[in-house]
């Protein structure tokens, strides 16, 4: 209950008044850690529990291996898991998922591939975590194979799954199968979902079919930041300014906000319109809200100033910005140079 509230230091005080400690106590301080992202605080207890002669189950070395991954320590968690093999938890299902898990996230691709042929009968959640690591390794095509894989075995793909094959589709740009997994989605009654709408957005963008990144956007009861950034990067991407801009001024009223991708998909947008109008409001708003100590935001000013023929303002702007370091200085000299020489 206390590590749940984020109250750690509650949460150990009762451990430490717990006279005789078992692997389920120490199971629970070891997942309250990880689940708070304090993975080398789970790792120094874990050696406390071996040193006080509580031998660790299953549960114990699954969540120690996730601290591993948080803490992308391969060969430590190599070697936790060797531990985990010689106390005979080798074909366990949560540590085969932990172990999958943290070379995906963090180690060779290759050796999460080998750990998971290992596995006689995977389940959905270890098949996720060879599909997420697919998509973080950039080995779209065969985080597909992987989706087939999955349905030929019988295993229902969850919305976790979904999502990550959207992902590999948008990168892939494979639209007939991202609409088979939106029918998918919608026979799940998982649309409404804000993490998958957004993947669907940015799939339909990527495969150029705006139209319809548009309607799952306009139907999203509850639009969001991450929303708004894919549908913008979207249409900035296929250089339809005009939709950019406009639906960038429809949301300014409707309290959604903005970040540095936005403003740089706003720009973007600006200086292939030529809208020097759009590059001043821009500039306002990177003032009022500190974005104008952003280099990125900075270089994406100047050159789109420069783009609307207003080569005074893009050197104003790149005199005035705050002090950078040597290489953002770089960056923003370059965007000015360019900006001169059309």
């Amino acid at each position: 209950m206390y590590a749940k509230c984020g109250m750690m230091m509650d949460s150990r005080m009762l451990f430490e008044e717990i006279k005789e400690r078992n692997a389920v106590s120490w199971n629970v301080l070891f997942s309250c850690y990880t689940r708070n992202d304090f993975f080398s605080e789970a790792m120094c207890m874990f050696y406390d529990m071996i040193d006080s002669g509580v031998r660790p189950d299953e549960y114990s070395l699954s969540n120690i291996l996730n601290a591993c991954t948080g803490l992308g320590a391969i060969v430590g968690g190599k070697k936790i898991y060797g531990y985990l093999v010689k106390l005979g938890y080798g074909y366990d299902p949560f540590s085969s998922n932990a172990l999958v898990d943290m070379y995906a996230k963090g180690g060779d691709f290759k050796d999460a591939v080998r750990a998971f042929e290992g596995i006689v009968a995977p389940d959905v959640v270890l098949l996720n975590a060879i599909i997420a690591g697919c998509a973080l390794h950039e080995c779209q095509r065969q985080g597909i194979d992987m989706l087939n894989r999955m349905r030929r075995s019988g295993i229902w793909s969850n919305m976790f799954t979904l999502s990550s094959a959207l992902k590999a589709c948008a990168s892939l740009e494979l639209p007939e199968l991202g609409k088979a997994l939106h029918s998918l989605l919608i026979k799940k009654d998982v649309i409404l979902d804000s993490c998958v709408s957004v993947g669907l957005i940015d799939m339909y963008c990527k495969c150029d079919l705006t139209k319809d990144a548009r309607l799952i956007y306009a139907l999203m009861p509850g639009k969001d930041l991450f929303a708004l950034n894919a549908m913008i990067s979207g249409y900035s991407q296929i250089e339809s300014e005009d939709a950019c801009l406009d639906l960038f001024i429809q949301t300014c009223t409707q309290g959604i906000g903005f970040d540095q991708k936005t403003l740089l998909a706003i720009l973007n947008s600006a200086a292939g319109f030529q809208a020097d109008s759009v590059c001043k409001q821009v500039l306002e708003l990177s003032v009022k809200s500190g974005f104008l100590c952003d280099t990125f935001v900075v270089n994406s000013l100047v050159d789109s100033y420069g783009k609307c023929s207003q080569l005074d303002a893009a050197a104003r702007i790149f005199d005035e910005c705050p002090t950078l370091d040597l290489p953002s200085f770089y960056l923003s000299y370059n965007s000015l140079c360019s900006t001169r020489s059309r």
